[in-house]
């Protein structure tokens, strides 16, 4: 196998890595924000990983539409996912500030 060929396929490994390793710390911050504003930790976790294999799955079906420059798409959508998880915690913030949850959703309320 060409020089090459083996430092891009490692190039990728190491791209492939980090954006995991990112949406793991995405899907954590959203989720600790999520029960520090709505409490009822297990709820808002069990929701934002719910959420998030949703989307995944969603992904990969819409996958299958990408037939040509398949590393400019990755990288559109890569930097995409990286401007939204990197502000979801601030617009989430500011979210539930502007519009507070009407309701409850902690066990607290329940007792």
């Amino acid at each position: 196998m060409p020089k090459k060929s083996i430092s891009a396929q490692l190039l990728l490994l190491v791209a492939v890595f980090i954006i995991a390793t990112c949406g793991l710390v995405y899907e954590l911050v959203a989720g600790t924000l999520a029960s520090y504003v709505l409490g009822d930790s297990i709820t808002q976790f069990s929701t934002i990983i719910g959420v998030y294999l949703f989307s995944m799955g969603v992904g990969s079906w819409l996958s299958k539409y990408i037939d040509d420059n398949l590393l400019r798409w990755f990288i559109r959508i890569e930097l995409l996912v990286g401007l939204v998880g990197g502000f979801s915690p601030a617009i989430l913030f500011l979210t539930f500030r502007w519009h507070p949850p009407s309701v409850s959703f902690s066990m607290h309320s329940f007792l």
